[in-house]
């Protein structure tokens, strides 16, 4: 039997005080940082175990509401990172908030494909020279490495944007 919560971002912005963060934000941030994880977890299944849930085609449906949210201000991590720098094999730092979004990204992007069992973490060097890898994922028994690029319309020649001449 499968289980789904569901929160509003709107409620997520009132009680936590981050009303300028965008829906996509609050999505990245609920399913990258782990204290926002838990949190959502926890009041999910206390929810669950009072019997505040509907049936939706055979699967618990829980809606955490606003009022769930309040009074747990200090068990999320909603307008900060909770993920400090963290130290790839070789000693050296990555950046949490650079490393959230891209996990983020290579995350929709995986389970858009339609894979859920698989691992992120940041990538860890396995030469001396930059392997251009700014994420590792775990997948059916292998790893694959993500190098996460955005690309912006607006840059290049004529433009008063810079970026690479790759990018452009």
């Amino acid at each position: 039997m499968a289980v789904y919560a569901m929160v509003s971002c709107d409620d997520i912005r009132h009680v936590f005080g981050v009303r300028g963060a965008s829906n996509e934000l609050l999505r990245e941030r609920a399913s990258v940082r782990e204290a926002n994880r838990e949190g959502l977890s926890d009041i999910a299944n206390n929810l669950s175990q009072v019997g505040r849930y509907t049936l939706n085609q055979g699967s618990h449906v829980i809606d955490i509401r606003r009022q769930d949210l309040i009074g747990t201000k200090d068990q999320f991590a909603w307008d900060k990172s909770d993920i400090p720098g963290r130290e790839r094999q070789d000693g050296s730092k990555v950046d949490a908030s650079k490393f959230e979004k891209e996990q983020y990204k290579v995350e929709s992007l995986l389970r858009l494909l339609g894979y859920t069992n698989f691992s992120i973490s940041p990538p860890g060097p396995d030469q001396k020279n930059e392997t251009g890898v700014d994420v590792l994922v775990k997948l059916d028994g292998r790893r694959i490495g993500f190098q996460v690029t955005d690309f912006h319309s607006d840059e290049g020649e004529g433009s008063e944007h810079k970026g690479s001449d790759l990018r452009a």
